[in-house]
C-alpha cells in the first residue's frame, strides 16, 4: 500500500473536476492513492468520480449514498481520520477547481522528507481565470508575501496557507487530530499546529494553478474592488469580526492541545496564550498587544479592519 495519499472533498461544481483529477493522474510522482469524499453534490460530480475510479485503481470513492453535507472543515476531517487509520504517512489536500503542476507532489515530498517531527510544506500558487489563463494578480492570502507570514505571528489572525498548497506528515496529523469544531477551517488549524509545534517550509515556485470563477471569486478580488463595493465591504467587515473571535478561541484550544500532549515549545504556547487573552484586555491595551505579537494584514484596508475588530464590541464574545 502507498504511504502517500491525496484527499479531496467534492461538492456541487463538477465542470472543473475532471481537469483536477487528470492533473493528479499526470503527476511525475506516481506512488499515490486518492481518496474522495463527496459532500452532498446534486450535479454530475458523483458520475465523474465513478468514471475516474474505473479509469485508475489508485482513485477511491469514500462517499456514502446519500452523502451527508458536512461542510469543508468536517468533510476533510473525516478524510484525514480515514487516512490516519489506514496508516498513511504523507498527506496532500486537494480542491476540485484547481490544477496541479506535474511536479507538485514530487517537489513537496522531497522537502517534506527532510523534516524531523511534525512538518508541513506549502507552495506558491498561480492565480488563473476559469479558462486557466494567468490573471496577473495575487490571491488575497499571498498579498504581502507569503514567505514573510509563515510564522506564528503571521498565522494567528489570518490564514495564508490554503489546503490545496499543503503537504504534511503523519506526525502533524497525529497532533492536529481531532480537528476541533470551534476552529475556523481545517487548513488554518493544521498550519497553525505545524508552525507552533513542528516545522513549516515554503516552496516559492507556483505548483498550483489556483482557479477563480463565478463561484469562488472572493479569493482573487482586488482590494480596490472591495472598497467600491459597499455590500462586499460590509460583508468582509462582518466576517472578519467573526473570524477574529473564532481565531482567538482557536489559539486557546491549540495551546491546551500542545500542553496536554507534552509539547515543550514554550515560546509558541506563550504567544498563543497572549493572543487568546486579547479580549480580556482593556481596549486601550489591545492595540499594544497586536503590535507586540506582530499581527499583520496584507493591505492597509485589512489592517484597519483588524484594528476596528480589536477595538470594537463587534468581535467581543457574548456582545
Amino acid at each position: 500500500m502507498s504511504t502517500t495519499a491525496v484527499f479531496l472533498s467534492t461538492f456541487n461544481g463538477s465542470r472543473f473536476l475532471s481537469e483536477q483529477l487528470n492533473s493528479i493522474i499526470e503527476q511525475s510522482f506516481t506512488g499515490w492513492q486518492l481518496y474522495i469524499r463527496d459532500d452532498g453534490s446534486s450535479d454530475e460530480t458523483l458520475e465523474i468520480i465513478g468514471r475516474f475510479t474505473e479509469l485508475d485503481d489508485r482513485i477511491h470513492n469514500l462517499s456514502s449514498i446519500p452523502t451527508a453535507r458536512l461542510g469543508p472543515k468536517n468533510s476533510f476531517a473525516k478524510l484525514l481520520s480515514y487516512g490516519y487509520a489506514q496508516g498513511i504517512e504523507n498527506y496532500f489536500l486537494c480542491d476540485q477547481d484547481d490544477v496541479w503542476h506535474p511536479d507538485k507532489m514530487a517537489k513537496q515530498l522531497d522537502s517534506l522528507m527532510k523534516i524531523q517531527g511534525p512538518g508541513l510544506v506549502s507552495c506558491k500558487v498561480q492565480l488563473t481565470d476559469e479558462n486557466m489563463q494567468y490573471s496577473g494578480k495575487k490571491p488575497a492570502f499571498e498579498i504581502g508575501g507569503a514567505e514573510s507570514q509563515l510564522n506564528i505571528s503571521g498565522l494567528l489572525s489570518r490564514n495564508c496557507i490554503p489546503g490545496c498548497t499543503m503537504a504534511f506528515n503523519r506526525q502533524l496529523v497525529e497532533l492536529a487530530m481531532p480537528i476541533p469544531e470551534v476552529c475556523v477551517m481545517h487548513d488554518w488549524w493544521i498550519a497553525l499546529a505545524a508552525v507552533s509545534a513542528g516545522e513549516l517550509n515554503y516552496i516559492g515556485a507556483p505548483l498550483v494553478y489556483y482557479r477563480q470563477h463565478a463561484e469562488n471569486v472572493v479569493g482573487g478580488r482586488s482590494i480596490v474592488r472591495i472598497i467600491f463595493d459597499v455590500g462586499s465591504w460590509l460583508a468582509v467587515l462582518r466576517k472578519g469580526g467573526e473570524e477574529l473571535s473564532a481565531s482567538i478561541k482557536q489559539a486557546e484550544l491549540l495551546a491546551d492541545r500542545l500542553e496536554s500532549r507534552g509539547r515543550s515549545n514554550e515560546s509558541c504556547i506563550s504567544v498563543l496564550r497572549e493572543y487568546s487573552s486579547l479580549f480580556d484586555l482593556k481596549r486601550r491595551d489591545r492595540l499594544g498587544l497586536v503590535r507586540e505579537l506582530g499581527l499583520r494584514e496584507s493591505s492597509l484596508l485589512l489592517r484597519w479592519m483588524l484594528y476596528i475588530h480589536v477595538l470594537g464590541r463587534l468581535s467581543e464574545p457574548g456582545k
